[in-house]
């Protein structure tokens, strides 16, 4: 289920600029590597899309976009020429990390971020599509990812490093998604590829700014990113405190997804049941408020 909030777009010349920017542990991996993979099928469709590698410097975290926005205008521009109807920047680290010090909620840094995208590339018609994951699910995934990323840090330690349960507030994002002038915006939600699968769960996201003769059909069972399972995640975080370099981290990130990962082994259950008590009674009714679910 998607929400459609505020559009107040006049620019109808310029092909479409869909800045798909999270977040994180919602899929973006997903998308981003069947645009990879389907380039040629989207070509034919004017669907433009600019390399994850490449977003990784014109974007960075965000700061980076926002210090020399010209980079990234300039591709866009370059895509345009080449005839695209459609370009999509997908990356989910556009709007700084989650659970910054300081801040009230999940995403503190989208504020100054979005003013930037949208103040940088007002000339283009700017799309944004945002899915929501509910806060329990997205604190543990989070972890998980950490993890794979070479953590050796526990849980619990992490846990209480971004203060619990205090500051996970979607609503903020949401809003300032809501507000930003020149542009349009989709809030998604990310249980929907649970219920209908990643195929479906990519043509809808095509659906949300693809005319309809022009939306891709989508075959791809390849599986991205799978998360290591309940016994492989207590492994990989031992073996990460014994690895030297990235190489190392990398090594085992890929063995232990191969062979322990969440198709295989139960899925890790890291909040204590007080604790995802808590998380539901604070924050449930923003899920409701967005997508009209719990």
């Amino acid at each position: 289920m998607n929400v459609t909030v505020e559009v107040n777009t006049s620019i109808n010349s310029r092909p479409k600029v869909i800045l798909h920017f999270g977040a994180h542990k919602t899929g973006t991996s997903l998308i981003q590597k069947y645009m990879r993979d389907r380039a040629s099928e989207l070509s034919k469709r004017r669907i433009g899309f600019i390399q994850r590698s490449d977003l990784d410097d014109f974007i960075g975290w965000g700061s980076r976009f926002a210090n020399n926005p010209d980079t990234l205008r300039q591709k866009l521009e370059e895509i345009a020429e080449a005839g695209c109807k459609y370009i999509a920047v997908s990356h989910e680290n556009s709007l700084g990390k989650p659970f910054v010090n300081g801040s009230s909620s999940l995403y503190g840094q989208a504020l100054p971020r979005i003013n930037a995208y949208v103040g940088a590339l007002r000339d283009f018609d700017l799309t944004f599509i945002y899915y929501l994951r509910c806060q329990w699910e997205f604190v543990e995934s989070y972890y998980i990812q950490k993890v794979h990323q070479g953590s050796s840090e526990s849980f619990e330690d992490w846990y209480k490093s971004i203060r619990g349960h205090n500051f996970l507030s979607w609503r903020p994002l949401v809003e300032v998604m809501r507000n930003s002038a020149a542009s349009s915006g989709v809030i998604k939600d990310f249980a929907s590829i649970l219920e209908n699968g990643q195929e479906w769960y990519i043509g809808d996201f095509f659906a949300v700014f693809v005319e309809l003769n022009d939306i891709p059909s989508v075959n791809y069972k390849t599986k991205r990113n799978i998360s290591v399972g309940e016994s492989g995640l207590a492994m990989l975080r031992a073996a990460n405190a014994f690895a030297v370099n990235c190489s190392e981290r990398k090594l085992l990130r890929k063995f232990f997804q191969a062979n322990f990962n969440n198709l295989k082994y139960p899925r890790p259950s890291l909040l204590k049941p007080e604790q995802m008590d808590r998380i539901k009674a604070m924050y449930s009714n923003e899920m409701v408020d967005f997508l009209g679910t719990t």
